[in-house]
């Protein structure tokens, strides 16, 4: 979308299309803002996934930076039972998990508009 949405709009390093185009400034100015939020929303979204992922909150892995408190899990006593939920997320992690979630979702809208 943002590849295709940057060439019609000529939009940061793309280059106008060839015999220019029918946008009015208006819509051009709302649409550039458009794309910029798709953009700055994603990147948010992608750089708070890098940081839970290192403080340990993804696939169980050990935590490698000092973020407390991600979500804990039980250990499943059998081979048919899944691990179950026993604490969900709380402090600095549980903020980056709302920050994370919103990005997504302002991603998002700025997609649909």
């Amino acid at each position: 979308y943002v590849i295709i949405e940057g060439k019609t709009l000529g939009w940061r390093c793309f280059t106008h299309p060839i015999g220019g185009s029918k946008i009015d400034d208006v819509e051009r100015k709302w649409r550039t803002f458009f794309v910029d939020g798709v953009c700055f929303w994603y990147i948010m979204f992608f750089a708070v996934q890098i940081v839970l992922g290192a403080a340990g909150g993804v696939g169980g892995s050990a935590s490698r930076l000092p973020i407390c408190c991600a979500d804990t899990y039980s250990t499943p006593a059998g081979p048919h039972e899944t691990e179950k939920l026993v604490n969900t997320a709380s402090g600095i992690f549980l903020v980056l998990k709302v920050v994370s979630y919103a990005s997504e979702v302002l991603c998002g809208i700025n997609l649909i508009m």
